[in-house]
């Protein structure tokens, strides 16, 4: 049996910043089980696992890696990745980044950059509904794109 890679020392201070100074998210990462996932460009979970990307995670400022997981453990304690079911799983997940995203900032921590900014129509929201929405959105865009093309070739 192989023995598993020792954690880098960014994701262990991370891990630490949050049991000290935010033991909500502190104590749901000590359920996940870490991962370290070169293949994977920033981070995952997956209700029981946390993947990370240790060169992704090396780069980050300290607390940007314990907001990092702080939104992955939320998308754990709002059970996202059993939720999904047979929805689209790219869309999903943004909703679902919308969902926690506003819960971390308004810990006081904040996000990696590129991270999807909360609009405050989705606050107080659950990532079905976000999802709904969004779903909407996509689908009138593609009618509206397909219903321009159809008058184009009429005329």
């Amino acid at each position: 049996m192989n023995p598993k890679p020792p954690l880098p020392d960014s994701f262990i201070r991370a891990r630490r910043e949050l049991l000290l100074d935010h033991v909500f998210f502190g104590s749901l990462i000590m359920y996940l089980e870490p991962v370290i996932d070169a293949k994977h460009p920033t981070m995952w979970v997956d209700g029981k696992r946390l993947g990370f990307n240790p060169a992704f995670f090396d780069q980050l400022p300290l607390r940007e890696a314990a907001g990092g997981l702080a939104h992955e453990v939320l998308h754990c304690a709002f059970e996202h990745p059993l939720r999904r079911g047979a929805r689209d799983k790219k869309l999903w997940n943004i909703a679902a980044d919308h969902a926690v995203n506003a819960i971390v900032r308004a810990s006081g921590l904040p996000l990696p950059q590129g991270s999807i900014e909360t609009e405050p129509r989705f606050l107080n929201k659950g990532v079905e509904e976000i999802y709904a929405i969004l779903q909407g959105e996509q689908q009138s865009q593609s009618q509206g794109a397909g219903s321009g093309q159809s008058q184009q070739q009429g005329q």
